[in-house]
């Protein structure tokens, strides 16, 4: 079938065009999609610095409704709603563990252009009208498009009364960081947080680490992400020099932190992180960095307790996106203050708005199929 999709060749481009998609295989779900959030990840392919098969079909931060099942698909009907999460083996130990996002196919899934797994594994369902190869299935998804082929073991069915585009983002961004805070860090009530980026993931960190009875202290060198942090209920810290958080912290807290969740990607502020998290504490890393990027740690430092670990994902993407998901439906995660939708004709600003933060998060409506490709 024809539909609408966001192709990039990696060199800061990015363009509404019409390709051919192939039906949905076994096992297999074709979704028509009601939007795609927007990520630095989906950035970094589009500039070029995160590898990807191209020219390909990004996106994946997904929510639509099933449209049609490929044989096998029992347990999803043509009319759900679901929010797209990211394709995993099934198989490995991660994935029995029911920590589906750190699936040991994970980086393949993200960047073959292909299906890793399946009958169909090898075999890409995206293609340009006369024929030639395009890289799609992007995480299991490549969401910003009008339709794609995914998994069903990738989907997450969601209450129709929910707003169904501005749930997208539930699937890599909002689910990472209450993955961080309530399976990694476990704050107890009380326990002292400290969130380094106050964007989309931060802020979402900061919403769960209040939930669960922490107080919390958002770090960000921007007054206007000062400004929203303390609205969620943070203390704002503002900060210039990542290696003055250490001291920062202690004189605000008064003491060294139980738990750091670094949000920025950026090489010192994890080093620092590292450094200022309390004997015993927690320094969960999310926020992602060029390929190759090192970190140097104090191993006098890190003797005394205190855990450094990595944060991929939303964990178990059908426990943590259904969470949120009742979040949503109950008021308690702050949906509309986080998600500012664009339609698809305001793509290219949407990825400017996201790169400079001047929005928390943006999600772009799904294209229709008809017209000429829209050049962004």
């Amino acid at each position: 079938m024809l539909i609408m999709a966001a192709v990039t060749h990696g060199r800061a481009d990015l363009t509404w065009q019409i390709v051919e998609l192939d039906p949905p295989g076994p096992g297999e779900v074709l979704v028509r999609l009601a939007a795609s959030g927007i990520c630095g990840t989906d950035r970094r392919v589009i500039d070029g610095t995160r590898h990807f098969a191209l020219p390909g079909v990004i996106g994946h931060e997904g929510s639509g409704v099933v449209e049609k099942v490929g044989p096998g698909v029992s347990d999803l009907h043509p009319g759900e709603h679901v929010v797209l999460g990211w394709a995993r083996c099934g198989s490995c130990p991660a994935c029995l563990a029911r920590a589906t996002s750190y699936c040991e196919q994970t980086r393949r899934a993200t960047e073959a252009g292909v299906r890793v797994f399946g009958p169909l594994s090898g075999h890409g369902a995206y293609r340009f009208p006369d024929g030639k190869h395009l890289g799609g299935h992007f995480f299991g998804q490549s969401s910003l498009a009008s339709h794609t082929v995914v998994a069903a073991s990738s989907l997450v069915p969601i209450d129709r009364r929910l707003p169904l585009a501005k749930l997208a983002p539930l699937g890599c961004g909002f689910s990472t960081a209450f993955h961080a805070v309530d399976d990694v860090i476990e704050p107890q009530p009380g326990a002292n947080v400290v969130v380094l980026g106050v964007g989309a993931v931060g802020s979402a960190a900061i919403v769960a680490a209040k939930m669960a009875g922490a107080h919390v202290v958002a770090a960000d060198r921007k007054p206007g992400k000062l400004q929203l942090a303390a609205q969620f209920g943070a203390d704002p810290l503002a900060i210039e020099d990542p290696a003055e958080l250490p001291n920062l912290l202690r004189n605000q807290l008064g003491r060294r932190p139980d738990a750091v969740v670094e949000c920025t990607g950026n090489p010192q502020l994890a080093e620092a992180a590292a450094a200022a998290v309390g004997s015993r504490g927690v320094c969960a890393l999310i926020g992602g960095s060029r390929a190759g990027t090192n970190i140097s740690l104090d191993h006098n430092r890190l003797v005394w307790g205190k855990r450094v670990q990595g944060v991929l994902g939303a964990g178990d993407i059908n426990r943590t996106i259904g969470r949120l998901a009742n979040l949503c439906q109950d008021g308690s995660f702050p949906l509309d203050r986080l998600v500012q939708v664009y339609p698809s004709d305001r793509l290219s600003e949407a990825l400017a708005d996201q790169a400079t933060g001047l929005v928390i998060k943006p999600v772009v409506l799904a294209p229709a199929i008809s017209g000429e490709p829209n050049q962004l």
